[in-house]
């Protein structure tokens, strides 16, 4: 383990009290992160829980912009507490292919020590340190582009558009079938007893119809989860943190080893 670096005049102190205060191995691996980038010390980290909606809960890991904060300074929101429900078993991480996601990436770092028993790796903390180093890694881009923040936030803003045009189409679609509904559904004013029982019975086959035509439509749109997750992963800034924290880990493979249980 490397002593922490002493940076007088940042956040630096304070954020290391207060990942210790946690877990020491997220404060040992912060100090790894700022000495790759030495700007990562002037970060202000921001403690979160879980509230009791978990789905509430998925974004409250995440990267605040310099150029968008109150006080100037980029924010890293990270998770305290017990958040295991939300992290990747040991069986997804065994199972991972070799793709951007997080389970192929901790898979990877347990690969680079050799470990013969995966049980004995504590893949919740691996993790959690991934995580932690990951949302370093969206502040170093921030730091990168912080003389062009304009541009900077044009091209993450494409990169989101074009991952989310699935959900989009989705949604289209979802609002073009209730649109076909209610038009089948609604009885139109002034007509006759006669063709209201008439439009009554052909109502269900006409929902059976158009239920089957938007099922297939939605078929034809619909990507996996597992795909979404690489495409995410693939975005340029979701590369750019990744491989932050990749290299970090990488270049420091007695701090990945530290994870085995003995």
């Amino acid at each position: 383990m490397s002593e922490f670096t002493k940076s007088p005049e940042t956040e630096y102190r304070r954020n290391i009290e207060l990942l210790k205060h946690e877990d020491r191995l997220l404060a040992e691996a912060y100090n790894l992160a700022v000495k790759a980038d030495s700007r990562l010390a002037d970060v202000i980290i921001c403690p979160e829980y879980l509230d009791y909606d978990i789905f509430s809960s998925i974004n409250k890991n995440r990267a605040e912009r310099p150029w968008e904060t109150e006080n100037g300074k980029a924010e890293v929101h990270i998770l305290f507490g017990d958040n295991s429900k939300m992290l990747p078993s040991l069986e997804d991480v065994m199972k991972a292919k070799d793709d951007l996601t997080l389970e192929s990436l901790l898979k990877s770092f347990i690969d680079m020590i050799g470990a013969d028993d995966y049980n004995l790796v504590n893949i919740s903390k691996l993790c959690k340190i991934h995580i932690l180093l990951h949302e370093l890694g969206h502040v170093s881009d921030f730091f990168d582009n912080i003389g062009n923040p304009d541009e900077y936030d044009e091209v993450i803003e494409q990169a989101l558009w074009q991952y989310n045009a699935p959900i989009r189409e989705k949604k289209r679609l979802f609002q073009e079938q209730e649109v076909e509904r209610l038009a089948i559904i609604t009885v139109a004013d002034n007509i006759s007893l006669e063709e209201y029982k008439k439009r009554a019975d052909d109502v269900p086959k006409r929902l059976d119809a158009l239920n089957d035509k938007y099922t297939k439509l939605l078929e034809d749109v619909a990507v996996p989860a597992n795909e979404m997750a690489r495409r995410y992963c693939a975005m340029p800034h979701e590369q750019f943190a990744n491989n932050f924290a990749k290299e970090v880990l990488m270049s420091n493979p007695e701090f990945v080893e530290s994870l085995i249980e003995l």
